[in-house]
């Protein structure tokens, strides 16, 4: 693992870039934005109701905060509150419900000719399926802004020394999940919730080498316990009784808000970093570029050599901070996804890792018609 040192200082300036936010208006949603603002971000914050804490109108961040009414479970208002931004710089899949009751605590319920009644999910609806659309509809916005910013700087070149147009101030676009740390650590009292932040976190193992072709990053963030609304008391309680890590909305917050703007060469932030400790773990990374992290992993015909990246195999995102996920516990942040990938020899086995490897490049489709 990679330690990080995260602070208000490692976030750039952001004037002029435009964030979404889901389940912006408290916790740490609430603190995301606030940060996102406080850098200069436009921000749009949709949830089912306003922010509760107000922001004084005198503030310098209150003309960036625009709050919409969205349920991100229906899709004619997800979608119109995503398309509705010609641009988005950065999207924060964050909304999310709890698990209540635990999934084995409620008895089957039966109707009165005695047919067993399908229970619902409503938890997959928010937790999992909203990302998916959150993610989709990101893609296409951020994915036409590539387009046109490419354009454009072709319109810039052509028109060199002949008065054209300024270059686009488009660097890429970026998407973070908000998971937990319950889906790499089990939770026994909210199994429900604990496997879909688990299946966020093999989301990004999947897109994060396909995003870069459009020039978007995506990762995640897994709190630790946390000081927000979705926390109850029979969990906070016993924690902090022991006087173990609490998490602040803040502290997650700027986890997620670098996860946006950060780069795998920032040697700010980026302040030890575990060598490899096995022959298995120096092989599974591939190689690397010559400063900062390694490449988080590669993926079946990539060529991950000096300079390389996640996503190389026409991907356009550089160094910028791809296929990640941080770990929060207080102000605690650990880069966990490059050490994972870095010995999966050792947990899969080298022989069935190998063979794995080579499946993956006979069927890595990428740069091909329909694919």
């Amino acid at each position: 693992m990679t330690s990080l040192n995260i602070t208000d200082a490692s976030i750039p300036d952001l004037n002029g870039k435009v964030a979404v936010v889901t389940g912006g208006s408290s916790g740490i949603g609430y603190a995301t934005a606030c940060i996102l603002a406080k850098h200069g971000a436009t921000v749009h914050i949709l949830d089912l109701n306003p922010p509760r804490e107000e922001v004084d109108s005198s503030s310098s961040i209150s003309s960036l905060l625009h709050f919409q009414k969205c349920d991100v479970s229906i899709w004619s208002e997800l979608s119109r509150c995503i398309l509705s931004n010609p641009k988005i710089d950065y999207l924060f899949a964050n909304a999310g419900m709890n698990e209540r009751p635990p999934f084995l605590r409620s008895p089957l319920e039966f109707s009165e000719n005695g047919s067993a009644i399908e229970p619902t999910y409503r938890i997959i609806d928010v937790n999992f399926t909203a990302v998916l659309n959150i993610i989709k509809l990101g893609w296409h916005v951020m994915k036409n802004n590539q387009q046109l910013h490419e354009t454009h700087h072709h319109s810039a070149g052509t028109a060199a020394g002949e008065g054209g147009p300024p270059p686009s101030t488009w660097e890429g676009g970026s998407i973070v999940l908000t998971s937990s740390c319950t889906a790499y650590a089990p939770e026994l009292s909210i199994p429900v919730y604990s496997s879909l932040k688990a299946s966020l976190v093999t989301l990004v193992r999947n897109l994060r080498h396909v995003l870069p072709r459009d020039n978007i990053t995506i990762n995640t963030v897994s709190p630790c316990l946390t000081n927000t609304p979705l926390v109850p008391a029979s969990l906070s309680k016993p924690v902090l009784e022991r006087g173990l890590p609490f998490s602040t909305p803040e502290q997650v917050g700027l986890a997620l808000v670098w996860s946006a703007v950060g780069r795998e060469d920032d040697a700010g932030v980026v302040v030890e970093k575990e060598s490899s400790s096995s022959s298995s773990e120096t092989s599974a990374a591939g190689g690397g570029a010559g400063t900062g992290m390694e490449v988080v992993d590669w993926y079946g015909k990539e060529d991950v050599g000096p300079g390389g990246g996640v996503g190389t195999l026409g991907g356009k995102t550089g160094r910028r901070w791809n296929g990640r996920g941080i770990v929060v516990m207080g102000d605690r942040y650990k880069e966990v996804e490059g050490r994972f990938a870095r010995l999966r020899g050792t947990w899969l086995g080298e022989e069935t890792e190998r063979l794995t490897r080579e499946q993956q490049a006979a069927t890595d489709f990428r740069g091909t018609e329909g694919f």
